[in-house]
Order: C-alpha cells, then structure tokens, then sequence
C-alpha cells in the first residue's frame, strides 16, 4: 500500500490559442500588526493571483505548532487599516 503522501492527483487547463490576460502581484515584508495601505493597493488592483513570499509577520514564535503561526497570521489581517 502506497504511503498517502505518494499518492496525487489534480488537473490542470491551460489557456486557449488566444490571447489572454493574467496579472499577478508579489510581496514580501510586511510589519507585524502593520496596517500598510499597500494591502489596499494590492486589493484595488484585482489581481488573478497574489503571492506573498515571505515575512508576513515577524512574530518571534519558537514553536513549530500550527496555532502560534495562524494566530500571529490573524494579528496582521485583523489590524485596523
């Protein structure tokens, strides 16, 4: 039996022989609890895909546990803009 982390399946569609568009926008480095207009900026853009690539908080977090890492996530997008 195949261990679960082998097993994968997904699809995937490329665009069509037209012209398309696709905008996607990067970031790094945000402040913890930063109420940065950038994010704004970000949003007012609509991009159709937004990577943020690393840095989101800067929470001095010494435990590998999921929780302290979604909490110190939460306290950025809950900061008041």
């Amino acid at each position: 039996m195949k261990n679960q982390a082998e097993i994968r399946e997904g699809n995937f569609k490329t665009f069509e022989k037209v012209p398309e568009e696709f905008t996607f926008i990067a970031s790094s480095c945000a402040k913890s609890k930063s109420n940065s207009v950038i994010f704004e900026e970000i949003h007012a853009r609509n991009p159709d895909l937004y990577i943020n690539l690393g840095d989101l908080h800067y929470s001095a977090t010494n435990q590998s546990k999921k929780a302290s890492f979604l909490y110190a996530y939460h306290e950025v997008f809950k900061a008041p803009r």
